[in-house]
C-alpha cells in the first residue's frame, strides 16, 4: 500500500512540474495595434521649430514655420482608442500644448499649430480622402492669420455666386469645397467678412496660379509670409 502511494505522489509530482514548464513556456500574444494618421503643420510665428508627438512617441521632428509633415500613429486595439497629443518645442524640449484626443482606426487627421510665440492656438479636425470629380479640385482654407478677424473667399471670379466662404474665423478650418480646376487655377480672392472684392480692399488676390492639379485635394492656409506676425499676407497651398 505505501508503495502504491509513493508512486502516485511521483506521478503526480511530476505532472504538476510538466503542467507548471508548459504555462512558462507558452508565448505571449503579440500586442495588436490600431492604426491612424496624423497631418501636421506649423503656422505660428515663431522662429522655433516644433515636434507633435502621440502617446509620447515622435510623430512629426522640428517643423520650422510653414513646414508640415504626414505618418502614421499607433494605440493598443485593446484599449479605449483615445491618444495623447503632445506639441512640444523641438529647441528646449518645453510642451506647449498637450489633449487628449479620441480617434478611430484607419481615419486621418489634420492637426495645425497657428498664432504667435504668446498666444498660440491648435486645430484639430479630421481629414477627408474622397476625391473630386473628374475635372475638379476640392479645397478647404485654414484662417491661421491672427490680426485681420474674419475672412471670405471667393474662387474663379468676384461675383457673389464665386463667393465660396463666408465668416471664416482666425484658428478655423472651412469646409471642402469642391470647384473646377480652372475656377482655382484663375483667381482666389481673400477680403474682410462682408465686403465686396474690389483691388483697393482685397485682403489677397492670387491670379493665375499652377499650384492645383485636378482630381487632388488641397489645405490652403491664409497667413503671414514669414515668421513675422505683419508680414505679407499669403496663401500656402498643401497637398491633403
Amino acid at each position: 500500500m505505501k508503495n502504491i502511494l509513493k508512486s502516485t505522489l511521483v506521478v503526480f509530482i511530476i505532472f504538476i512540474t510538466v503542467s507548471s514548464c508548459k504555462k512558462k513556456d507558452e508565448p505571449v500574444p503579440p500586442i495588436v495595434y490600431d492604426t491612424a494618421e496624423l497631418v501636421t503643420r506649423n503656422y505660428l510665428t515663431s522662429a522655433s521649430g516644433f515636434d507633435w508627438l502621440v502617446n509620447g512617441n515622435k510623430n512629426s521632428t522640428d517643423l520650422r514655420y510653414a513646414f508640415g509633415s504626414k505618418g502614421p500613429f499607433q494605440w493598443n486595439a485593446d484599449s479605449i482608442a483615445a491618444v495623447i497629443l503632445s506639441i512640444n518645442d523641438a529647441d528646449t524640449g518645453t510642451e506647449v500644448f498637450s489633449t487628449t484626443l479620441t480617434v478611430e482606426k484607419d481615419k486621418s487627421y489634420y492637426s495645425g499649430l497657428v498664432g504667435s510665440s504668446t498666444s498660440g492656438t491648435v486645430v484639430f479636425i479630421n481629414n477627408d480622402p474622397t476625391p473630386p470629380a473628374t475635372g475638379n479640385v476640392r479645397i478647404r482654407f485654414l484662417q491661421a492669420y491672427q490680426d485681420i478677424g474674419a475672412v471670405d473667399i471667393s474662387i474663379g471670379g468676384i461675383t457673389a455666386d464665386h463667393k465660396k466662404v463666408t465668416n471664416l474665423e482666425f484658428a478655423e478650418m472651412s469646409a471642402y469645397i469642391e470647384v473646377s480646376l480652372a475656377d482655382a487655377s484663375t483667381m482666389i480672392v481673400c477680403t474682410n467678412t462682408g465686403v465686396a472684392p474690389d483691388e483697393a480692399t482685397n485682403l489677397l488676390t492670387i491670379g493665375a496660379n499652377t499650384s492645383h492639379e485636378a482630381g487632388k485635394i488641397y489645405e490652403e492656409a491664409l497667413s503671414s509670409l514669414t515668421t513675422d506676425p505683419i508680414s505679407k499676407f499669403t496663401l500656402f497651398v498643401t497637398e491633403q
